[in-house]
């Protein structure tokens, strides 16, 4: 079999046709109006009683590197020098502002117990902070927290409650369903509710509007804003950090960011003043003891000096008690240092211990490298303890706090090395100063030695006292003259709340988008799906066979439409394929036309008439042979009977001149099918049949057979034997891809003599 190769070149099958996609757009360009009315009106629908606008409110803190407290070192000679804070490390002060424990405080302190919201088309609205209504609740009656309750005012002091879901009541779940009605001012109880409901208004509530409320579990409310919270610091060089959140009611996220500041330096404060609060309470109470101490000795001294009539000690007495007097001073202040160096190294990997030590200042030690990491490290253990609440063990934030813990511990352990040594040097030798003073009194009078005795000990109190004095003045002065690093650069404003998620432009920028998209995708998941040929380039892809011409649908009520209508452009198309026809049968001989279809409803036996048509008005005589016997419709088209036809004529029963019809179209002769016979195949089979087609080629110039459908049965292989021309015709959206493997098949094994298609276009 002779094949002729397509007159255009095949796109590769994984190349996009732009064209084709195009086309199919806009052969369904309903699609898309469809779509977007849909978009559109979706839209409107969100936009008016659906969304709820998001309001984003943010405000920045500055963390400061060093403290500005009061420098009392200068006012008191450095007892109290202050400390200088090493750089601050934002990841420490973030993990701490995002923590559980602060979040929870703050709305502890904020008492959101309750919410209101009024009902709205299809939303619920907040009504934060004005609430119309109050709720009081009983305290040995807790309500359940999280579910809604519906409440409707039925008069001045009459109210509709109901509620429908399911809450936590002993950690149990339980779902709770009830309509009840209440009075303002009286307290409402059924199972599982008690409070009572105020009307805050000055006139009645409006009758019918419906409110809901729940009662809000602080657990609950913590998760949920640290889950929307936003903590970041500014830049990499900076020391500002912004703290932003999104809600529907930006007055309560206002209250929530100043809330959560106001609690994060507060705590700041009190890791700050830890020490010195400890400090502070330890003072308090030895003034307390020292207090009856002094007055005790004091007594003593008095009785002393009354009983024996000793009203003053000797010049050598007074030098000797002067010089015991300052050595048991200092004496008991290096001990002191002593224990407390040595009770601080102790405690050093203790935690819980090291948050409890008092300063160093406290017991006389004049050192501000030991006072700055004994707060340090206090102030440490204490961020430390409030990530713990809710970080995961390995957490960065809590690594860097490990990190400066250890570099501290490691600093203050070797200066307390060496301070407890110094201490030991100086108590022994306080000690033997001691020893050699006393040897000295032993050679006084007896009743001075007495007085001496009684005078050190009211002067070493009234010393101790006085000293414990002045360091409750220094830690009273240092406590109030703590202040917190940290400074609020721009507090959260109601004045600077901005509009945030999306605006109503850009949601029906979106409905434009999904209007256009959505078909356009549906559009081509289908076509992936659909197997049908839709476009030429359809059957250039998928056959050699040339494509012959292209006929568009006819728009006429009659199927004989190229005798009918000379000037239409279907009778065009036609003529272009008859131009063609002429240069595939130049041979001589050549005349005889098969027209074949795959499958039924392809427009076969539409394309032989018309076909047949345009060759007999080109004053071509022509025979068109109905060899459908199996379904015969052309004698429909021609207007013609079908009492006799092929099959009567291949079974004897009728003559060639009997079969052969003349019409009402000049040059155009029409053979029937006939009457449906039971063996069509071998009808054709019948030397009658190729006796018929030998006297045809001797009386007109074309014979056109229309064939019955190839794929179903054998009949139009049979008639091929006897054509010169076989032409498959395909409709645009009946035909199916596959049909082309079928008719390269019988064209590749030579079956027909041509394999020409033609493909049939109903738009």
């Amino acid at each position: 079999m002779h094949l002729t190769p397509t007159s255009n070149q095949s796109r590769p099958d994984d190349e996009i046709d732009l064209v084709r996609v195009l086309f199919l757009f806009v052969r369904k360009w309903h699609w898309f109006l469809a779509g977007l009315v849909v978009a559109f009106a979706c839209a409107f629908v969100y936009t008016r009683y659906f969304k709820q606008q998001s309001y984003a409110i943010n405000t920045s803190i500055l963390i400061t590197d060093d403290s500005k407290d009061l420098d009392l070192g200068a006012v008191f000679g450095n007892s109290m020098a202050d400390f200088r804070y090493s750089p601050v490390a934002l990841e420490n002060e973030i993990e701490l502002l995002k923590s559980y424990t602060l979040a929870r405080r703050v709305f502890e302190k904020l008492n959101w117990r309750v919410s209101w919201y009024r009902k709205e088309f299809f939303m619920l609205k907040g009504l934060y902070p004005n609430e119309p209504f109050l709720v009081q609740e009983e305290t040995d009656a807790p309500n359940p927290e999280g579910l809604t309750l519906s409440m409707q005012p039925a008069g001045d002091n009459a109210y509709f409650l109901s509620a429908d879901g399911e809450a936590m009541v002993n950690d149990i779940p339980v779902s709770i369903r009830f309509k009840a009605t209440g009075e303002f001012g009286k307290p409402f109880q059924n199972e599982y509710f008690h409070f009572t409901l105020y009307n805050k208004g000055a006139t009645p509530p409006e009758k019918g509007r419906e409110y809901c409320f729940h009662f809000n579990q602080v657990n609950t409310l913590t998760r949920a804003y640290l889950k929307k919270q936003q903590i970041e610091p500014v830049g990499r060089q900076s020391q500002v950090i912004r703290l932003s959140t999104k809600g529907v009611e930006p007055l309560r996220e206002t209250h929530y960011l100043n809330g959560l500041i106001g609690e994060y330096i507060d705590q700041h404060v009190d890791f700050r003043t830890a020490a010195k609060r400890r400090s502070l309470e330890f003072i308090n109470k030895r003034l307390d003891g020292i207090s009856d101490s002094l007055t005790a000795a004091g007594t003593a001294v008095t009785r002393f000096r009354s009983q024996n009539r000793v009203l003053d000690i000797s010049a050598k007495g007074g030098l000797v008690m002067q010089q015991l007097g300052e050595i048991e001073q200092d004496r008991s202040k290096s001990q002191m240092q002593l224990d407390y160096f040595s009770n601080l190294l102790r405690y050093l990997e203790n935690s819980d211990s090291i948050r409890h030590v008092l300063m160093p200042s406290v017991v006389g030690v004049q050192d501000p490298s030991l006072n700055a990491f004994v707060l340090k490290l206090s102030e440490l253990y204490s961020r430390r303890a409030v990530l713990a609440f809710s970080t995961y063990a390995g957490n960065p934030a809590s690594q860097l706090i490990d990190n400066e813990i250890n570099q501290v511990t490691g600093q203050l352990r070797e200066s307390l090395v060496n301070l407890i040594s110094n201490a030991r040097l100086s108590v022994q030798a306080l000690q033997r100063r001691e020893a050699d003073i006393d040897r000295q009194m032993n050679n006084l009078p007896a009743k001075e030695q007495q007085l001496i005795s009684v005078t050190r000990q009211y002067e070493l109190t009234n010393d101790i006292y006085t000293y414990l004095l002045q360091k409750q003045a220094e830690t009273d002065i240092a406590l109030a003259s703590t202040v917190p690093n940290v400074q609020v650069i721009d507090p959260a404003r109601i004045e600077r709340i901005e509009e945030a998620g999306t605006s109503d432009n850009m949601l029906y920028l979106m409905a434009f988008l999904a209007g256009v998209a959505l078909p356009g995708v549906v559009i081509l998941t289908l076509e992936t799906l659909n197997n049908t040929i839709h476009l030429q380039e359809d059957v250039e892809k998928l056959s050699p066979l040339t494509i012959i011409g292209n006929v568009p649908h006819s728009a006429s009520s009659t199927e004989l439409v190229v005798a009918e209508n000379p000037q239409a452009p279907i009778t065009e198309a036609y003529r272009s394929i008859r131009t063609n026809l002429q240069y595939m049968l130049s041979e001589n001989g050549q005349k005889v036309i098969g027209i074949h279809s795959i499958r039924p409803g392809e427009g076969k036996s539409f394309s032989s008439i018309n076909l047949a048509c345009i060759l007999a008005l080109n004053s071509k005589k022509t025979l068109i042979i109905g060899s459908d016997m199996r379904k015969p419709r052309l004698h429909e088209i021609a207007d013609r009977k079908n009492e006799a036809g092929l099959s009567t004529f291949l079974i004897g029963r009728s003559t060639y001149e009997e079969v052969v019809q003349s019409t009402q179209v000049e040059n155009l002769w029409f053979l029937p099918a006939g009457p449906v016979p039971p063996n069509p195949s071998e009808l054709l089979e019948r030397d009658l049949f190729h006796t018929l087609m030998e006297r045809a080629r001797e009386e007109f110039d074309y014979i056109v057979i229309d064939n019955a459908p190839v794929s179903m049965v054998t009949d139009g292989l049979i008639t091929a034997r006897e054509t010169d021309l076989n032409i498959f015709i395909l409709r645009y959206g009946v035909s199916r891809k596959d049909q082309l493997t079928f008719i390269n098949d019988v064209a590749a094994k030579k079956i027909m003599s041509h394999g020409i298609c033609i493909v049939h276009k109903f738009i």
